[in-house]
């Protein structure tokens, strides 16, 4: 086990070295046969409680995402990139075996596409892999995107006290319908850490 955790670790540092624009979301380099796996849910239902990992992708809102891992107890949202360079960013193996030991239940947001990078990397997941619904939000640029999903997801209250707070964790916390926390890493948390509430 240890060995393929490594190994996928490897893999992760390999696809990270691809240079890409940051302003672009990676959908743009999805082959056109494959793009079929990006199923957009309509932004006016509900996500389905019942929908598990499939390889597809679910491209929602930031509310139908909202409300979807609001049914989750004991939930980590991972928003993950793999260009990510911050010695925070983990491999979504590691995420997902430090979320079992933890009794949490692993949510994978995709921040930026890399097909190749989802494929390595999200094989052994309960609940289905999540981005952004471009045509909802009338923008492929990343940053504006990224703000507005977020906005929606999280509510401009919580956006607005982690920026002021420098907070740009990519594990976000949710217990019994409710945001806890959001942070920067969790090789070193314990779950009575994990779980303090933001004021």
């Amino acid at each position: 086990m240890k060995k393929a955790l490594l190994l996928l670790a490897i893999i992760s540092t390999l696809t990270g070295c691809i240079s890409i624009d940051i302003n672009k979301t990676g959908i743009e380099r999805v082959p056109e046969p494959l793009l079929k796996r990006f199923i957009t849910i309509n932004p006016n239902e509900t996500v389905p409680l019942d929908l598990k990992y499939d390889s597809n992708i679910y491209c929602v809102t930031g509310k139908q995402f909202r409300e979807y891992v609001s049914n989750i107890d004991n939930c980590m949202v991972y928003n993950w990139s793999p260009y990510c360079k911050s010695e925070h960013c983990i491999p979504v193996a590691l995420c997902k075996n430090y979320c079992d030991e933890n009794d949490l239940n692993l949510v994978v947001l995709i921040d930026v596409v890399d097909i190749n990078a989802i494929d390595l990397q999200t094989t052994d997941l309960q609940y289905p892999l999540f981005f952004f619904n471009i045509d909802y939000y009338g923008t492929s640029k990343h940053s504006k995107l990224s703000r507005l999903f977020n906005e929606d997801w999280l509510g401009s209250n919580i956006v607005d006290k982690l920026k002021a707070e420098k907070n740009y964790g990519r594990f976000f916390l949710y217990n019994k319908g409710m945001f806890i926390n959001c942070v920067n890493e969790i090789k070193t948390e314990t779950n009575s850490t994990l779980f303090n509430v933001i004021e």
